[in-house]
């Protein structure tokens, strides 16, 4: 009898040891879980617009800054920066002049744009991310547009236009080294970076012969100028080139199907695929996040002036971030690489 007692206690102890330690191991296996994942932690952060239209509303994992253009209250082109939800909306230019074309350094600290609050003409400057300090690089070259900050900060990519042409050129950052890129009798405009610095996307118009027509085709080059080579070919007009983050695709409008879409390809003009189906809405202008899951773009789906839309980096889950109060343009998103 005693044996038996003995037998049935030390069954209840290895019942109970192994029990607790299965429950330590689950909570272990949790614990090691969430912390190898931190999007666990963060499930529940949701990325609305303040104003959207009813759409899904994609998680994300971090807030940014998303600068963009708007016609503001004074009917004059203003650089307004706010989050990547649509929250805190910000005029940061504050100028009776135009102010346009924003786009980051990589460090998110400061914003090149273009303005033509020097001498009536349009040249590009350099101002710190809240607005203030904005200091002109391109002194000597009005009609200058379309900058892009080099993914290693030093230099500034824009198009400088004069009666003849418009072609690109570099820039350091702190005015000097000015090296021209392009030299021909094309329309050269909207430069991009490839994200590891060695090649320059750009769109380049033509006349075709007896027909009149202007073609807009997007083009790649090495950062001297060299190695030109031509992507698209869909002669409808394609433009706005923007590298994604791991370079492996180029994401770009188009008016291939009738209305400006978006569409994403490879980097050698492959697998083109179409992002944005709403006809007849004008879709434009995309801008990768800094993670590459999202999209920014500008539409007048909602307004005949234009807002500020998001999407997944497949085209699904848009959502709308601004919504103007009266008639006002807004367009060209751009993305901050800093969380908030």
């Amino acid at each position: 009898m005693k044996k038996i007692i003995f037998i049935l206690m030390i069954s209840v102890c290895f019942f109970l040891v192994c029990s607790a330690t299965l429950t330590d191991e689950r909570g272990k296996k949790e614990t090691n879980s969430s912390s190898q994942n931190p999007s666990l932690l963060s499930k529940q952060l949701i990325v609305a617009a303040a104003t959207a239209t009813p759409a899904p509303t994609p998680t994300a994992k971090c807030l940014r800054k998303i600068a963009y253009v708007s016609t503001g209250e004074q009917d004059i082109f203003e650089i307004m920066v706010m989050n990547s939800n649509g929250t805190d909306i910000r005029n940061i230019s504050n100028n009776p002049s135009d102010d346009y074309h924003p786009t980051f350094s990589p460090d998110g600290k400061q914003i090149a744009f273009v303005s033509t609050r020097e001498n009536f003409r349009s040249s590009v400057f350099i101002m710190n991310a809240d607005g203030t300090g904005a200091v002109r690089l391109t002194l000597d070259l009005g009609y200058s547009r379309s900058p892009a900050w080099s993914p290693d900060g030093k230099q500034i990519a824009f198009v400088f236009e004069d009666s003849i042409q418009s072609d690109i050129y570099l820039i350091n950052v702190d005015g000097t080294g000015l090296r021209r890129l392009t030299n021909n009798s094309q329309l050269n405009d909207y430069p991009a970076w490839s994200p590891d610095g060695k090649k320059i996307a750009f769109v380049s118009t033509v006349l075709e012969k007896n027909q009149y027509l202007l073609l807009d085709d997007i083009y790649t080059m090495n950062v001297d100028g060299t190695n030109v080579r031509k992507i698209t070919n869909s002669h409808k007009g394609d433009y706005s080139p923007a590298w994604s983050p791991d370079g492996k695709k180029i994401a770009f409008t188009s008016k291939r199907l009738g209305n400006n879409d978006i569409f994403v390809m490879n980097v050698d003009g492959t697998k083109v695929q179409q992002l944005t189906i709403n006809s007849p809405s004008e879709d434009s202008s995309p801008a990768w996040s800094p993670d590459g899951s999202q999209i920014a773009f500008d539409s007048d789906r909602d307004n005949q002036f234009g807002e500020i839309f998001l999407m997944d980096a497949n085209g699904k889950n848009v959502v709308r971030l601004t919504t103007s109060t009266e008639q006002h343009l807004n367009n060209s998103p751009v993305w901050s690489t800093i969380c908030n």
